[in-house]
């Protein structure tokens, strides 16, 4: 299976029948353009009938750190954070610096609020673009299919999670861009149809590819393999490589090494991602990379049993049959390599390309994801465009041998065939985006191991007062993982509320016993205590927990209503302040302090945190009674 232009480089051009080339100039309504734009306007509506289960969907895991609870989209403030300050979005859970995909957030949040139909609409955007981008790039190097490759990478099931699940903008985002670099790069080198601008001012290109590509890192910095995909173009594209071509890459590395150790050493510090749960010896690793290759690809070929999150797999290097991945990994490259003369360059460059894009990165660091998951659906997004030329490139050519009065009737109607299977299975399984619950309840029934999956329903479920699911749930999760101490603090929880807080706090203590640096769980000893009427006891628990984590606004402010049970107004004041500082939309804090302040006769201050509260969430509980104090006062009773 040969993947490659219609002939090799150094080949006469193909038929003008097979290379679609742009109308003279002058001709101010190109039959070409018409076409184009009416095959770009039916992928997008096939795209929104795709995606319309998941476009009625709310937000789900995650969204809340990075959309619904992130004070940095807020205001003008927030934004400035975003860009000069990588610990802004860390202290709201995200623990990732992509300020081009947290301003593409807080554009849509000053536009439309906290709609969820609105960062669906965006993402979903985003990634037709990058099916139109995808679909061009090709054409301009002249590879067959490139339309069908294109409607392959828009329609696949695989994808819906980077394109039902608000969080993942950051991955249609940076694609799009990382496309548009890519051509603007192939523009600069003459590749494919620019071969003959040899009078053009190439380098205006060249600059343009280094800022795509550092806007696209600036969204998500998984697109930091480009200058590796790039090189394999170029080998695949030309007779040789230069030393001009190696250089020109130069630049694109550098930013890729910049930003990706910024990431990593935000996932590790910041993040999480450190500890005995991630640290996995390089020969296991190894064995992820090899295995994970071959998931991915047995995916996109049979997309069938899609999950959010898939069983993380049980590494053990001892065991001989497991270094059957690598090994055929290995193989399937080397096999490409060698047969490069015989069915041409671009076998080798799609599964290297593919490769490098979905299995290389754990060779280098372990992400948090991974506690749960070696593999997930959204890291195989840009993998698999190599694979879809990969799939057209053949089809395309097999249609070529038949007569020229078949060709394009045929041609159309097996392209559209399967881009309605695709689509329909993407309809599918964009039902399980729909709601949060609808999510882990299927993600369940896939994977029914799943503990991470069993501790987030139960979470959910605990929020809507169903405490015997929850316990259910919650004891499920122990079950499958009783080394996971998450699940400890949801059972602890739904226990509490079940009004067993003994039990409870037996549970946040197996929690601290597994981590003794466990903030959540001491804050959580320290809610139970204090609710249970021993203030004296639940002190030094919030003082361990903002030990453990300084910047803990939720345990600056239950220290502060400790401290106003207590009668130690100077104390809360401080507290408070402390919280709001860390996190500026902390409504309920301005509401608490607003009542603290009006105790202490500072009546202006306390209205004006009666009106941060109200601005941040109207429809909060104390609203009514900050309303009536605004009115009270505001009419000088």
């Amino acid at each position: 299976m040969s993947l490659s232009p219609h002939g090799p480089p150094d080949s006469p051009l193909p038929p003008a029948a097979a290379v679609e080339t742009p109308a003279p100039a002058d001709n101010p309504s190109p039959l070409w353009l018409r076409r184009d734009l009416l095959i770009a306007f039916a992928l997008l509506a096939g795209l929104i009938l795709t995606y319309l289960p998941a476009l009625t969907g709310g937000f789900l895991w995650d969204d809340d750190a990075y959309i619904s609870d992130n004070h940095t989209l807020l205001t003008a403030a927030g934004l400035r954070a975003i860009w000069v300050d990588p610990s802004a979005t860390s202290n709201t859970h995200t623990h990732q610096y992509y300020p081009l995909t947290f301003t593409a957030f807080w554009t849509i949040h000053h536009l439309f609020g906290l709609t969820p139909l609105a960062y669906h609409v965006v993402t979903l955007l985003l990634h037709a673009t990058a099916a139109i981008l995808f679909w061009k790039f090709l054409q301009s190097l002249r590879l067959p299919g490139a339309l069908l490759a294109a409607a392959l990478f828009a329609f696949h099931p695989l994808n819906v999670m980077s394109v039902a699940w608000m969080t993942e903008l950051k991955n249609t985002l940076s694609c799009s861009l990382a496309l548009a670099a890519a051509w603007a790069y192939i523009r600069y080198a003459g590749l494919g149809i620019f071969e003959d601008e040899t009078n053009a001012p190439r380098w205006r290109w060249y600059a343009l590819s280094l800022l795509l590509f550092l806007l696209a890192m600036l969204a998500k910095t998984a697109i930091s393999f480009l200058p590796i995909s790039l090189l394999l173009i170029l080998w695949w594209q030309k007779p040789r490589l230069t030393r001009c071509d190696l250089l020109t890459l130069l630049p694109m590395v550098a930013i890729s090494l910049g930003m990706g150790a910024l990431t990593i050493h935000i996932e590790r510090h910041a993040g999480g991602a450190s500890g005995p749960a991630y640290a996995i010896p390089f020969v296991d690793r190894l064995l992820v990379s090899g295995r994970s290759f071959w998931f991915y690809l047995w995916k996109l070929l049979c997309p069938a049993r899609l999950t959010f999150i898939y069983p993380r797999w049980n590494v053990n290097a001892a065991q001989w049959t497991q270094w059957l991945y690598p090994i055929a990994t290995a193989a399937a490259l080397a096999a490409a390599w060698f047969a490069r003369r015989r069915v041409g360059k671009g076998l080798f460059a799609a599964l290297a390309h593919f490769y490098v894009s979905t299995s290389l990165l754990v060779l280098f660091v372990v992400l948090y994801m991974m506690r749960y998951s070696f593999v997930a659906g959204h890291w195989a997004y840009f993998g698999s465009l190599s694979i879809a030329a990969l799939v057209a490139a053949p089809l395309a050519r097999e249609f070529e041998k038949i007569s020229l009065a078949q060709k394009s009737q045929i041609q159309w109607s097996a392209g559209l065939a399967l881009t309605v299977l695709l689509a329909t299975l993407s309809h599918a399984e964009s039902r399980s985006y729909t709601s949060i619950e609808t999510l882990w309840r299927d993600n369940i029934a896939v994977n029914p191991d799943s503990f991470m999956a069993h501790n987030n329903l139960a979470r959910i479920l605990l929020r809507q007062d169903r405490v015997d699911d929850a316990l259910f749930e919650s004891r499920e999760a122990v079950r499958i993982n009783p080394a996971d101490e998450h699940a400890y603090i949801n059972l602890g929880n739904a226990l509490r509320r079940e009004g067993r807080v003994d039990e409870g706090i037996a549970q946040y203590r197996k929690a601290l016993d597994l981590d003794p640096n466990y903030a959540d769980a001491h804050l959580d000893i320290g809610n139970a205590l204090l609710a249970q009427g021993h203030a004296d006891a639940a002190l030094p628990e919030y003082v361990e927990a903002l030990r453990i984590n300084p910047n803990y606004a939720q345990a600056h402010f239950n220290l502060a209503l400790l401290f106003s049970a207590q009668s130690r107004p100077d104390n809360a004041l401080t507290e408070y302040h402390e919280a709001l500082r860390i996190d500026p939309a902390f409504a309920e804090a301005h509401a608490n302090l607003g009542f603290l302040l009006l105790q202490l006769g500072r009546t202006d201050e306390a209205l004006a945190e009666f009106r941060e509260a109200l601005r941040l969430a109207p429809d909060a509980p104390l609203a009514p009674q900050m309303r009536q104090q605004i009115q009270s006062y505001g009419s000088g009773q």
